[in-house]
């Protein structure tokens, strides 16, 4: 039945796009094969195609998990902090944790505030003098969550960036004294990173499928006119 949905789905949208040319059909076109394939893999499309085929398929509805980018529980920043990894490295360090065991843990332990923006918060999480935020910017098709992310030393730098993670459930084993038993596991996995540069203060906006970064209006130092990206 599902199939059948996205199939019509699909039609649908090349008979909106023979009639009415433009972006939001095509992205219609586009997003309807991407549901079709959902489980078989996940995406992002920039100036290149990146095609994923994840062992967990990743939650797509988190109205019913435990931790959410938009509600409580909220992730912890410090484990976004952590999946982002440090600006003077290059590459990638730490692209998975394990959320369920590391939310309060002593090693993410930090001072979390959440803002009332609309129509999501920033949750704020502050550990002497570093401070890192998020916002939820909204998720893919596929699964992909888009959070805007700020982060600070204690310095005049603030340094922000778009982080695409996907949540995942998976089933581990953990033993101890008594023997093994059965655990379960809520995984955040980094996708990638956009960097948005120092005390960048322009417009981000995600919406059917269509990421836009606005030109920064304050420190030009990356930013200095508009972007915008296809993830789906």
């Amino acid at each position: 039945m599902y199939r059948l949905l996205t199939i019509f789905a699909f039609v649908m949208s090349v008979i909106w796009l023979a009639n009415d040319p433009g972006f939001p059909p095509a992205v219609a076109c586009v997003a309807s094969v991407a549901a079709a394939y959902r489980d078989e893999f996940h995406a992002l499309i920039g100036l290149h195609l990146v095609s994923l085929t994840p062992r967990t398929a990743p939650i797509r509805n988190l109205a019913h998990t435990r931790y959410s980018f938009s509600r409580p529980e909220y992730v912890n920043p410090m484990i976004i902090a952590d999946l982002w990894g440090c600006i003077s490295d290059l590459g990638d360090q730490v692209v998975a944790v394990n959320i369920a065991g590391a939310n309060n843990s002593n090693r993410f332990f930090a001072e979390v505030t959440v803002s009332d923006d609309k129509p999501y918060p920033v949750v704020t999480a502050k550990s002497g003098e570093i401070t890192f935020s998020y916002q939820y910017l909204g998720r893919s098709f596929s699964g992909i969550n888009l959070l805007r992310v700020w982060s600070s030393g204690g310095g005049t730098g603030v340094f922000c960036a778009i982080v695409l993670v996907t949540l995942s459930a998976e089933a581990a084993v953990d033993i101890g004294v008594a023997g093994a038993k059965k655990v379960d596991r809520f995984i955040a996995k980094k996708i990638a990173s956009l960097p948005l540069g120092d005390r960048y203060e322009g417009k981000v906006n995600y919406r059917f499928g269509l990421l836009t970064i606005g030109e920064c209006t304050g420190s030009r130092f990356l930013r200095t006119s508009t972007q915008r990206m296809v993830v789906l």
